[in-house]
């Protein structure tokens, strides 16, 4: 969750520098990936759809992809999450 954290602070800044206002209503919405190839092919499939994506990459770890983030979306740009599983935190004992 941290790495999501950096990602969405850095999409912050994208915001900023694109000089795009931010969006009255700020949500954020976690989901996982399956491993850190999956990540950077969704970071290129958001370049294709011009998703302004800053990909986050963790320097404790070799500089490995460990998260994105976009700037804020409405509308349409938001189906190209549909496919994605939502982040699921399971902590050990606990039955939900």
């Amino acid at each position: 969750m941290v790495q999501a954290a950096h990602a969405a602070q850095e999409s912050g800044l994208l915001t900023q520098k694109l000089g795009l206002a931010p969006s009255s209503v700020s949500n954020l919405v976690l989901c996982q990936a399956v491993d850190e190839s999956f990540l950077l092919r969704e970071f290129q499939r958001l370049e294709l759809f011009n998703i302004p994506t800053v990909l986050f990459r963790e320097p404790d770890i070799g500089n490995q992809s460990t998260a994105l983030c976009t700037i804020p979306l409405i509308g349409e740009s938001c189906r190209l999450f549909k496919k994605w599983k939502l982040w699921d935190y399971h902590i050990p004992g606990v039955v939900r």
